[in-house]
């Protein structure tokens, strides 16, 4: 005989009004967030983002640069894989592993202004006003 749990049960109703606040928040936020391109769900995207990673030994490349001039002293762990030439202007190119570059979270808003929520955006923006700190000697 099959025993199945039993069905998760809410600590409230979910007519509750807390509940129905934190949804419609959800939904909100949601909102936000574009749909994705197909493109970036291939199998060949993904194949050739995991070249391009290993390729640049899982490692922020700009951030690699930074700490190579002598400007940063860590680099920070890649998680996105950037198109040098926007796939936009070169179609032909979005496969070409020397056109991609790995990056981190960070670089990459930095090289794409214009993806950012604008949340994010107003945030960063209050972060590079008051990003110096005075230390006493």
């Amino acid at each position: 005989m099959n025993t199945f749990p039993a069905p998760f049960s809410f600590p409230w109703p979910r007519t509750c009004p807390r509940v129905q606040v934190y949804f419609r928040e959800a939904v909100g936020r949601m909102a936000d967030y574009k749909e994705s391109d197909p493109f970036y769900h291939s199998k060949e995207w993904k194949r050739v983002r995991m070249v391009a990673l290993m390729r640049d030994g899982g490692m922020c490349q700009d951030c690699m640069d930074r700490m190579r001039s002598g400007i940063g002293c860590r680099p920070n762990r890649a998680t996105m894989v950037h198109h040098i030439i926007p796939r936009s202007e070169r179609p032909d190119l979005e496969l070409d592993p020397d056109n991609l570059r790995a990056l981190c979270f960070e670089c990459h808003e930095r090289n794409h202004p214009e993806k950012r929520s604008k949340k994010k955006a107003k945030t960063l923006e209050k972060i590079g006003k008051h990003s110096m700190r005075v230390m006493k000697v």
